[in-house]
């Protein structure tokens, strides 16, 4: 499928995807909005999101194997699209998350974090709808100056709860 021109494109990441699962309420309602209030809307679970689920539902000590196997499902199941990125794009992506931990953005550890927003950008989100609490701490200003600097355009980060409260005012 092709996208539309000017298609908002929102990325979600690996605690969203889970999220459907275990705290359904906030997550099924965002993208229930967010299909309802944009139906040409594009929303993505990338590599980094489907690398992590994979290995939650691989090692068993994480506690996790059934709610990422069930989020895995949720994927298939919904209108989540799994985009497959090209070497370049992957290239890039790769930059950008080093970039967004060198200059701690994004923590050292949550190296996760750092590829699955650099893969939203470069895939050309314009916002990333995340339920991890991690991300929503990161320094706004500095996210979109790491960004500017290598020519990317700002990427929103959204709770589930803050596309309910956006969308659903808007009736």
């Amino acid at each position: 499928m092709s996208p539309i021109p000017n298609s908002p494109r929102f990325a979600v990441d690996t605690d969203f995807v889970m999220a459907l699962v275990e705290a359904p309420d906030d997550a099924r309602d965002a993208l229930a909005l967010m299909r309802e209030r944009s139906p040409a809307a594009i929303v993505l679970a990338t590599n980094g999101v489907l690398d992590e689920l994979e290995h939650f539902a691989s090692t068993p000590s994480l506690g996790k194997q059934a709610t990422a196997l069930a989020a895995a499902e949720a994927i298939v199941e919904s209108v989540i699209q799994s985009p497959q990125l090209t070497a370049e794009q992957i290239a890039l992506a790769r930059r950008l998350a080093d970039e967004l931990r060198t200059r701690r953005v994004i923590l050292w550890r949550e190296r996760n974090d750092a590829r699955i927003l650099a893969e939203g950008v470069v895939l050309g989100c314009q916002m990333l709808i995340s339920a991890d609490g991690d991300l929503h701490r990161v320094e706004r200003e500095a996210l979109r100056g790491v960004l500017a600097g290598q020519g990317f355009p700002p990427i929103a980060i959204l709770a589930p709860r803050d596309i309910v409260q956006l969308l659903a005012g808007r009736r």
